[in-house]
């Protein structure tokens, strides 16, 4: 069975941070011209699993810290006004934990992380714009570690 992850990380990807059991990076669809919602980052263990039930102690600690260090970078790189952090899990059968700002002007209506990508006023950026923000993501994570 094919998982939209795992094939992703066999490629060459941009990541932030690239720990033992983790990957911490930027929500990208491709790497045409697309534009995604600013500062929406992903953790992914590079295991194939679907559950937190399935993570070894090494790999939660590390999770853990990697929330914590991704969340510390959204809010000193764009200084949102709230920050979602969640996992569905029911999407892509490859745990992946979302962090997602909310901007201060969001409608009420749009509150919460994935209805965020529903609102057409949503701040999104694409190429180089895209690839400066993953460098200050860097140095911020540089900050934290």
């Amino acid at each position: 069975m094919s998982c939209l992850i795992c094939e992703k990380h066999k490629a060459e990807f941009p990541v932030i941070y690239e720990g033992k059991y983790f990957y911490l990076s930027h929500y990208n669809i491709s790497k045409d011209t697309q534009k995604v919602y600013r500062g929406h980052l992903f953790i992914e263990p590079k295991r194939h699993i679907i559950t937190v039930a399935e993570l070894t102690d090494e790999e939660s600690q590390e999770m853990g810290q990697l929330i914590a260090m991704g969340g510390k970078a959204i809010m000193r790189v764009l200084k949102p006004e709230h920050l979602y952090q969640f996992n569905l899990g029911h999407q892509v059968d490859h745990l992946h934990i979302h962090l997602v700002p909310r901007y201060k002007n969001t409608p009420t209506e749009y509150w919460g992380g994935r209805k965020l990508h529903e609102w057409a006023g949503a701040d999104r950026i694409g190429g180089l714009e895209l690839s400066e923000l993953m460098s200050q993501f860097k140095q911020a994570v540089n900050i934290s570690t």
